[in-house]
């Protein structure tokens, strides 16, 4: 039921922090824990299948198959889970389950297409993106990490966007948002800490911050200042 923001400038270590929970990159020290339950040294398949929604930062490039239709794409990351799975046999594909999963997304998160069999190529970019958080959204993760989830749509689609995260916060789920849209981070976080250099420098309320104070932490402006 919160949401965690985490702010910096793009290259202090978002992206290695959201690659060590999701499990493409391997740490070094410490431990991951998924609802209490170490994860440190799990697949990113079984991740995944314990409860860990991801929404990418790069939507074509790891979100989508741009050349498939919509029923796949609706199953990617899913695929070996109800109703995608064909049940005895995990690795085959229930198609009807898919498109009427896919059909589901395309109502309750109001993706704009004829039918499920389009390409992902044919959405628009704000429409790819709700084809995403929808995806995510209805397999009801435990926890959801949401990196630059309205990055590159347009207004409308973003406000879409952000009211499903806070519907979805409303009914228990916990999300941690990486994103470098200081109102978004701002308006959407219960929380937000501040990387810098690769680590956590500041744990701030956003009700009591403006963007500019915010973007102060993230350049190091008042890091000798909490130093103290």
């Amino acid at each position: 039921g919160e949401i965690l923001g985490i702010a910096g400038v793009e290259g202090n270590g978002q992206h290695e922090l959201v690659a060590a929970i999701l499990g493409t990159q391997k740490t070094n020290a410490g431990r991951i824990y998924l609802m209490g339950n170490d994860i440190t040294s799990t697949s990113v398949r079984s991740r995944r299948e314990s409860g860990l929604g991801y929404i990418p930062q790069d939507r074509q490039e790891e979100g989508l198959l741009l050349t498939a239709p919509l029923w796949e794409n609706a199953a990617l990351g899913h695929q070996t889970e109800k109703p995608f799975s064909g049940g005895w046999n995990q690795w085959f594909i229930d198609r009807e389950g898919s498109r009427a999963q896919t059909e589901r997304i395309r109502t309750e998160f109001d993706v704009r297409t004829p039918n499920v069999e389009v390409s992902a190529h044919a959405l628009s970019g704000g429409n790819q993106q709700k084809l995403i958080v929808g995806r995510e959204m209805v397999s009801e993760p435990s926890v959801l990490v949401a990196s630059h989830p309205t990055r590159g749509i347009d207004v409308g689609a973003q406000a879409s966007v952000w009211g499903q995260i806070r519907q979805a916060r409303s009914q228990g789920l916990a999300t941690l948002l990486i994103s470098a849209d200081l109102d978004e981070l701002i308006g959407l976080s219960d929380v937000i800490v501040v990387m810098f250099r690769g680590r956590i420098v500041a744990q701030l309320d956003p009700s009591e911050i403006t963007p500019r104070s915010l973007g102060a932490y993230m350049t190091g402006t008042t890091i000798e200042e909490i130093a103290e």
